[in-house]
């Protein structure tokens, strides 16, 4: 006998599948016909010669998980590129009598060297260090 809905949850059923005569809720997991496992279970049809249409349940909830899966890769991505520390570079020359004192209010802005090098001024003459400096953006309020 066909059910429309199920007798449990009264979600609509699917048609019997045409080998075995089987109506499954892919709510609630109601069958028409028992499992061997289950107690006092009613034999299945012999007539197996095609193979059995599976319910929609575990590839609906298989979709579901992709879904979600989905989402959070790309929700992870978008923060990770907003979340992406920006940065700036400058190349300053501080003399050599100043450099400590240049260096530490370079460091105090948030400045670091990321190299120094000792370099001539070709137009004096004069010995300075040159210093590419490297600091986190800050990003306006």
């Amino acid at each position: 006998m066909e059910l429309n809905n199920c007798p449990q949850c009264e979600t609509k059923l699917h048609p019997p599948l045409k080998s075995s005569g089987r109506q499954v809720c892919t709510s609630c997991g109601w069958s028409n016909v028992k499992r061997d496992s289950e107690v006092g279970s009613e034999p299945q049809p012999e007539n197996l010669s095609q193979p059995e249409e599976i319910p929609p349940t575990k590839s609906r909830r298989i979709g579901e998980y992709s879904s979600a899966i989905l989402i959070a890769i790309l929700i992870s991505l978008v923060i990770s590129q907003i979340s992406k520390p920006k940065y700036e570079y400058k190349i300053v020359s501080p003399s050599d009598l100043s450099f400590e004192e240049s260096m530490d209010k370079y460091g105090s802005e948030g400045w670091k060297a990321t190299s120094c090098r000792r370099a001539q001024d070709s137009s004096t003459d004069t010995m300075s260090y040159e210093c590419i400096m490297l600091r986190e953006t800050r990003l306006p309020r």
